[in-house]
């Protein structure tokens, strides 16, 4: 609620209404340690914001940093290569004119994968519902053609 339309309220006849609150402080970002980043800090913030209690460590290269990081990262991989071997596409293809299933790695400096990137856009709907849009790779691509 503004703070004009509880003025225009509280002259109205009635009971008053309560003060309208302040508007919430901003946090003061943490200080950036040696080789973080205000990207990894404020992406900290929004995982501890969202997990009360958590107290997150968000830095580039922690799966080599961390063994746990690490294995997770594998078994992340381990499952995301699992559903993707059966997957099928949710669109419906013109006989012969499916994507690939070859799709590599997925990570950008993968040969396979930039190659289905860039084979397998659609010139009007872009990419089959598989592909993540906010993935810089498939944004780049897209704004290119």
């Amino acid at each position: 609620m503004s703070t004009r339309w509880a003025r225009v309220r509280a002259r109205a006849p009635g009971p008053p209404l309560p003060p309208v609150p302040p508007p919430p402080r901003a946090r003061t970002p943490p200080p950036h340690p040696p080789g973080s980043s205000a990207a990894a800090d404020r992406h900290a913030q929004v995982l501890s914001d969202k997990f009360p209690g958590i107290r997150f460590t968000v830095e580039s290269k922690a799966d080599a940093k961390y063994p746990i990081v690490g294995a997770a990262s594998i078994a992340a991989k381990v499952s995301r290569d699992h559903l993707t071997q059966g997957m099928e596409f949710a669109e419906r293809f013109a006989e012969g004119t499916a994507p690939s299933r070859e799709f590599g790695s997925g990570y950008p400096s993968d040969p396979t994968t930039k190659a289905w990137i860039e084979g397998s856009v659609d010139p009007v709907f872009g990419y089959p519902s598989v592909v993540r849009f906010s993935w810089g790779t498939c944004k780049t691509a897209l704004d290119a053609r």
